[in-house]
């Protein structure tokens, strides 16, 4: 297990555990370094637990913890899960022998394994504060005992962030207190940018001739991202 804490000083700042499961998987570490950088500049000293799929960043007084091993790929579905739970374990004890008070955690709307994850920071007593990303499946396709889980699921947080207005009035309509949610509008990846080739060179990269029209399609293919429409609306 890495750990990278340099340039740690102070130690009044708050202990924050940001915990973020998916990581390099499938692209959410550009997120996390953010808000981990957006953390430290604000005075607190944090801890990064994630998949073994995430590269160490060597952010300077961030401390990293690949702590979910192999919980995607090969291996099953029930040895995935059987492996999620015990990061999730894992994850809340080195948070709480650490002094981590608080523990961040992202809801992407997988309700097992957000569970699994919020239940383990309860057990162990930390506080919680989750930032939502799709409160209900983007496209209200939450029905019954899954949305009354949801509701259930989100209140056990001390508070939670969103990144728009439309998900505080779907969390508020699911019994959340106002109180309890915060709008945080999402950050930009400016960071992340790498310099970027010539457009001529970039279109020679892919085989795209020169004249030829590009559309961007960014994101995880999902039925309700409408990548359908898209291609649809192509010809017109």
């Amino acid at each position: 297990m890495k750990e990278q804490a340099n340039g740690i000083s102070d130690s009044s700042g708050l202990p924050v555990a940001m915990i973020e499961p998916v990581g390099g998987h499938s692209g959410a570490h550009y997120y996390d370094f953010g808000l981990c950088h957006g953390l430290q500049a604000a005075g607190c000293h944090v801890s990064l637990y994630t998949c073994d799929e995430t590269a160490d960043p060597s952010i300077p007084g961030l401390r990293f913890y690949p702590i979910f091993h192999r919980i995607f790929g090969p291996g099953g579905k029930w040895l995935q899960a059987i492996r999620y739970i015990a990061g999730a374990l894992s994850t809340a004890k080195r948070a709480t022998d650490s002094g981590e008070l608080v523990c961040h955690f992202q809801v992407f709307n997988s309700l097992f394994r957000d569970l699994t994850v919020i239940l383990a920071v309860k057990l162990f007593g930390r506080k919680l504060v989750i930032t939502v990303h799709d409160v209900d499946h983007l496209a209200g396709s939450q029905t019954g005992i899954k949305k009354r889980i949801s509701g259930w699921t989100y209140r056990l947080a001390e508070q939670l962030i969103v990144h728009n207005r439309i998900s505080m009035t779907e969390l508020e309509g699911i019994g959340v207190p106002s109180s309890a949610i915060h709008v945080i509008p999402h950050g930009h990846y400016l960071d992340s940018i790498r310099a970027l080739p010539p457009q001529a060179e970039a279109r020679s990269s892919f085989g795209i001739a020169a004249p030829a029209k590009v559309v961007l399609f960014f994101g995880q293919i999902k039925d309700v991202k409408g990548l359908d429409i898209l291609i649809e609306a192509i010809p017109a």
